[in-house]
């Protein structure tokens, strides 16, 4: 069963509805090497975005996508965020400041959100009756989301930890076998999703009260995946493919070549400017959006020179300690980026001067 996923906002709209605000990219191509696809799986307000690029013969690399006229930093040094006792740790998120959340294993036979912040790992614990939770985006007031549950158990509930009053599940809108909550934004808006009375997916979104409202649905199976500060939320469903949403406008279908199996929307940033995937050519191809729909093939690794592998910048004895960089899952404001590594590795790339 595909993550379910949980959003949360302050709805107001700030954005002009056609606005892009930020970078552009130069236009992807499907490339001549062993990487044929690509995802991007969060944009800063630079217009940096991190994911990874992929292939049938070769491991995933983590990747940097470069907007037009910018220039990505020659090297980055190596933070290993540690785990919570276990040997293996996954990064998700990282909030503009450097927050990071995400999974860790416990030494014992768990698994646990976290929270790292100021150079230490904090474990987030579970829900009383629970044993596995998950962190899935974070803010710079340490606030994270994500879904708490039971190791052998298909269901779980929607989570916030919140610095001082430690986590709280969340009540999705109606009765529901499982939720989650996937995004958080600056204000503490969040959303989410959960399994309704059909067993379908559905979007909602709440605020610090943790009230919750049903987001409606687009069509059918609403799957949000982020938040950003002007209250747009981005996703996908099916069968239309993906979407971004405002309380004031609802829901708009954005263009794809793929359809609901080929399309992605993963990440926002505050110029409203959109990336995830599209399946391009038979391959998902990393790509971006503007909110009137303007779509950019970012391409794939080896056929864009504005797509940086981040293995090539980080020394020999980081990728000896740590393997490949397999995914970025998140970029800070400064440039900072959240990746996880073949060995089971969460660890923070930060810019060398």
């Amino acid at each position: 069963m595909r993550k379910l996923q949980i959003l949360a906002l302050t709805l107001c709209a700030v954005a002009l509805l056609g606005g892009c605000g930020g970078s552009t990219y130069s236009a992807g191509v499907s490339g001549s090497g062993p990487y044929t696809d690509s995802l991007a799986k969060s944009i800063n307000d630079s217009g940096f975005a991190v994911g990874y690029s992929a292939g049938a013969t070769v491991t995933a690399h983590a990747v940097l996508f470069v907007p037009s006229g910018q220039t990505a930093p020659a090297s980055y040094s190596v933070t290993d965020l540690g785990t919570l006792g276990g040997t293996t740790a996954n990064a998700t998120a990282i909030s503009p400041s450097g927050k990071v959340t995400g999974w860790s294993s416990d030494g014992i036979s768990s698994t646990h959100a976290f929270l790292y912040t100021n150079g230490s790992m904090t474990d987030l614990g579970v829900i009383q009756g629970d044993n596995v939770s998950v962190g899935l985006s974070v803010n710079d007031s340490g606030m994270v989301v994500g879904q708490s549950g039971n190791t052998f158990a298909s269901t779980g509930q929607a989570i916030i930890y919140t610095p001082g009053s430690g986590l709280h599940h969340i009540d999705p809108p109606a009765q529901t076998s499982a939720a989650v909550a996937t995004g958080i934004n600056a204000s503490g808006a969040i959303v989410g999703v959960y399994l309704d009375s059909q067993n379908r997916y559905a979007a909602f979104a709440c605020d610090q009260s943790l009230v919750t409202v049903d987001m409606g649905s687009p069509a059918i199976k609403a799957y949000p995946h982020a938040i950003n500060d002007n209250a747009y939320v981005v996703g996908d469903t099916s069968p239309t493919g993906g979407w971004w949403y405002q309380e004031t406008i609802g829901y708009t279908a954005l263009p794809n070549h793929g359809g609901s199996s080929g399309t992605q929307l993963t990440g926002i940033n505050d110029h409203n400017v959109m990336v995830g995937s599209d399946l391009i050519d038979g391959h998902s191809h990393a790509v971006s959006y503007t909110l009137a729909g303007v779509e950019t093939d970012l391409g794939v690794l080896g056929g864009n020179p504005r797509i940086v592998d981040l293995n090539a910048r980080i020394s020999s004895a980081d990728q000896q300690t740590y393997g490949t960089i397999t995914e970025a899952t998140g970029i800070s404001a400064s440039g900072q980026i959240c990746c996880n590594t073949q060995n089971g590795r969460a660890v923070l790339l930060t810019p060398s001067p």
